[in-house]
């Protein structure tokens, strides 16, 4: 790539936002257009740092446990979480990790001010 790279972590929440979760919502929101700005920012004045972001849908994380593990029926709340996601299943950090190593290679060194969104075609369904 060459120049420097910052990948913010945004959400579809962002986007697709859930009642329960107002503020988790405005910041992702916010990290999206903060991403934008940045690499303007960056790109207008030459420093060769491209800025994305990535948006994931629900992802198996220790967060996502804890969440499970404070309802009642932690069991059909995860079934919720995959019924949401078109493809059958919430996404693992691997699928996250992957599009930041596209981002960090080479393939990428012409995007920034992008949002990616990782996320089993929630966001569109």
């Amino acid at each position: 790539m060459g120049g420097a790279l910052i990948i913010n972590m945004a959400s579809v929440s962002a986007s697709r936002p859930k009642a329960e979760l107002v503020a988790y919502n405005a910041s992702k929101a916010g990290v999206e257009m903060m991403t934008k700005s940045v690499a303007l920012h960056c790109a207008h004045n030459g420093y060769g740092i491209n800025v994305n972001s990535i948006s994931p849908g629900v992802i198996q994380t220790q967060m996502l446990e804890k969440v499970i593990g404070q309802v009642e029926d932690g069991e059909a709340l995860m079934d919720s979480y995959k019924a949401m996601h078109p493809i059958g299943r919430i996404g693992e950090t691997k699928d996250v990790a992957s599009m930041a190593v596209f981002l960090a290679g080479e393939e990428a060194s012409f995007i920034t001010g992008a949002d990616f969104i990782v996320d089993g075609a929630l966001s569109i369904n």
